[in-house]
């Protein structure tokens, strides 16, 4: 999907291998639509941290989670080039 995002679209990419107060005021320079991929680190505590992470977009910053599956099914039915 990042390919398709890169070729035709205006993607912003941020290297969230910074601390998370950097990665989110990078985030926060750009031009709305915000588009995060959360993935998770494979530590032992990765899936709750990567839950975490999403809980404080959501509640603190207006954040929507938006499952990848779900919406590759809806551009399916509505036929588009990335569906």
């Amino acid at each position: 999907m990042i390919p398709f995002l890169r070729s035709e679209t205006n993607l912003k990419e941020i290297n969230t291998e910074s601390p998370l107060a950097t990665c989110f005021k990078d985030i926060c320079q750009q031009v709305e639509p915000i588009v995060l991929t959360i993935t998770n680190s494979g530590s032992e505590n990765g899936d709750s941290r990567e839950q975490e992470i999403v809980d404080i977009l959501e509640s603190e910053h207006g954040f929507i989670k938006l499952g990848v599956a779900d919406l590759l099914v809806l551009e399916a039915k509505r036929k588009t080039r990335l569906g």
